[in-house]
């Protein structure tokens, strides 16, 4: 049998491993771990296709120097590139037969070692995952469906990690810093010749360019998809790079960033109140100043526990909230007069709602259902796709009245001082108008009591799609209000040739027509004609028609000749939005930044960010009901920050 040897390049690895929480010393601030069992996963990478990975757990094939050495770092989520992340120490770790083992030692007076801590000792974070580098690998066998097996035969423990979620066992997880090598050699044993199929699962640059490039341009276009998300929904730049590092599949991405949406939701709040009479509750967060007030924490935790229910998605909601997921709408109304200090043993579900009521708008249980109504109000409204809205800069505005735009010119050109020293003033002006005024727009909705009896929850599904249908509006209107071609303060069109920005005769998106857009977006001027303003396109924005097209003279290539690169490739990033289809099929538009040139431009009525939900007495339902209010409005700061093709 023969034996072959080579070389590969490996990233770093996690594997998911058990607290035990029977373990905890609250003095030492410490708790026992099993951070590995060696057990069979299954492994895949964009380059080397997939394989089954084991670890062997024979003392000579771990490296335990690392780990043993009392400095090995307890991490928040494998975050090496940030130190605010490092939470503790290994204080002990020890490999047997069976099972890896480890002492973990947080630290004091951290705040974010303490919320980790907490929650170890709640029982509500239960799972740590182990950080290790693979040296060396031994195949052992073909495996199912032709997929091969590997033992790790020098392998390395480096550090471990509370998580929420282990991590996917299907992916190698890559989470070195950019400034630092992502990858180690990893020597590969192979003993007899392996399957044809193995050599076509793992392209190199020896089987063909087109499978190499072929994999490249889909790793590129990966890294593209995720990093619009993380632009779009204005996330951390820290989390997308992090998925990038880590080879997270775009379908896990959505999933990620979706719990980070909800997380920020819930931690940071999105201006959602519920309004009662001359109060405002905060439905999300735990901020409030003078008539805004907290929910109390047991409505909130059964708030959380319906909403998971009626498929919220949150990594944030706590283990009570868990336990209250199973429970109908009846109990919930029980556990609310409970909380109270109330005796309803023998009562039958209709006088238990109408106990659970008493106190109208403000009782515990007519805020627990309208903050369950928000969560699902604000998932539909926050994860509904948009492109345009991408493209447009957000602001806010204090009342209904339309809002006052005051440009002033660009500063004067500094002027030589004379030989007396004498400096000259110099002016600016001011240009002053009206723009767009936000509007209110509303829909109402109603829980029977007959449907709370019979646990029927069908009238949360509207307000999850009235969520949808509000972000839905907003999208549309910014469509129309781009496609409209609006008149501008100067009597002319927001597209004109006298504004630069509209091409002369309509072109199909090519690396000319391209060159030429960007090239008068550069050189428009300031308003007072005083300045060149050198605005970067950011943003090729186009119908559905058109995306392939689009995406194809953005995209990066590895060219082997000068004419042969393309300018564009990684400096614009494509937006479809198929709500400009129905204007045009052809047209295309180039956009700013919305920070870094004016355009488009849209407003939520003062400390709003979205939609609200608003519970109103109403003696015609027997139930309760709600409004779904969204104060709104959208317009056109200037013309410099866009530019259009007509297409053809």
């Amino acid at each position: 049998m023969n034996t072959k040897s080579q070389t590969r390049e490996m990233g770093r690895m996690w594997r998911a491993a058990d607290v035990l929480p029977a373990s905890i010393n609250e003095d030492a601030r410490t708790v026992e771990v099993v951070w590995t069992t060696g057990a069979r996963v299954k492994r895949r990478s964009w380059f080397d296709g997939s394989w089954f990975e084991e670890l062997s757990l024979d003392p000579k094939h771990v490296r335990m120097e690392r780990l043993q050495s009392g400095r090995a770092p307890v991490l928040l989520q494998h975050n090496s590139w940030d130190p605010d992340a490092h939470q503790g120490v290994v204080v002990s770790a020890k490999l047997e037969k069976s099972q890896g083992t480890a002492v973990l030692r947080f630290l004091t007076g951290d705040v974010d070692a303490d919320k980790t801590w907490n929650k170890i000792r709640q029982g509500v974070l239960t799972t740590v995952s182990v950080g290790y580098d693979v040296h060396k690998m031994e195949k052992i066998e073909d495996g199912d469906e032709t997929i091969p097996v590997y033992r790790a035969t020098d392998w390395e423990p480096y550090e471990i990690s509370p998580v929420s979620l282990p991590a996917d066992p299907d992916a190698v997880i890559r989470s070195a810093d950019d400034k630092k090598s992502r990858t180690h050699a990893c020597e590969i044993i192979t003993r007899g010749e392996p399957p044809q199929k193995e050599q076509r699962n793992m392209p190199n640059e020896n089987n063909g360019s087109g499978a190499v490039e072929s994999v490249r341009a889909a790793e590129r276009e990966r890294v593209t998809t995720i990093q619009g998300f993380i632009r779009k929904h204005n996330l951390d730049d820290k989390l997308g790079a992090k998925l990038v590092a880590d080879g997270t599949s775009v379908d896990e991405a959505r999933k990620v960033i979706l719990d980070a949406l909800a997380t920020r939701a819930d931690e940071v709040g999105i201006s959602s109140h519920l309004r009662v009479g001359d109060r405002e509750y905060v439905l999300r967060g735990s901020r409030g100043t003078g008539q805004q007030d907290a929910l109390p924490e047991h409505v909130r935790d059964m708030a959380d526990g319906l909403a998971l229910r009626l498929g919220w998605r949150s990594t944030n909601a706590s283990s009570a909230a868990r336990q209250f997921e199973r429970l109908s709408v009846v109990d919930l109304a029980r556990e609310c007069i409970y909380s109270r200090g109330e005796r309803v043993r023998f009562l039958a579900p209709r006088q238990i709602l109408e106990r659970a009521f008493a106190g109208g708008t403000t009782s515990d249980f007519s805020l627990l259902l309208s903050s369950a109504g928000d969560r699902l109000l604000m998932q539909g409204y926050e994860t509904a796709q948009s492109g345009i809205k991408q493209i447009a800069r957000q602001s806010s505005s204090r009342d209904f009245r339309k809002k006052k735009l005051i440009r002033l010119s660009e500063a004067p050109e500094l002027k030589k001082v004379n030989e007396h020293g004498e400096v000259t003033n110099g002016a600016m002006t001011e240009d002053s108008r009206d723009s767009y005024p936000v509007e209110t727009f509303a829909r109402i909705f109603s829980l029977t009591r007959q449907a709370m009896i019979n646990d029927d929850l069908a009238a949360f599904d509207v307000v999850a799609a009235y969520g949808r249908a509000g972000a839905e509006f907003e999208h549309t209107e910014l469509a129309k209000l781009l496609t409209s071609n609006p008149l501008m303060p100067d009597g002319k069109t927001l597209f004109h040739t006298d504004h630069g920005n509209l091409a002369a005769t309509g072109s199909a998106i090519s690396i000319t027509s391209l060159g030429a857009a960007a090239a008068a977006m550069r050189t428009q001027k300031s308003w007072d004609g005083r300045m060149v303003l050198n605005i970067t396109p950011r943003y090729l924005l186009v119908p559905a028609a058109l995306e392939v097209v689009a995406r194809q003279h953005v995209a990066q290539i590895n060219a082997n000749q000068a004419t042969h690169v393309n300018p564009f490739g990684g400096q614009l990033e494509v937006v479809v939005d198929p709500r400009l289809d129905a204007a045009s099929k052809l047209s295309w538009y180039l956009a700013a930044a919305p920070g870094a040139g004016p355009g488009l431009e849209y407003s939520y009525l003062d400390g709003q960010t979205g939609p609200v939900i608003e519970q109103v007495e109403d003696a015609r339902i027997l139930g309760v009901s709600w409004r779904v209010i969204l104060d709104w409005g959208c317009g056109v700061v200037s013309h410099e920050g866009l530019y259009k093709n007509p297409g053809a």
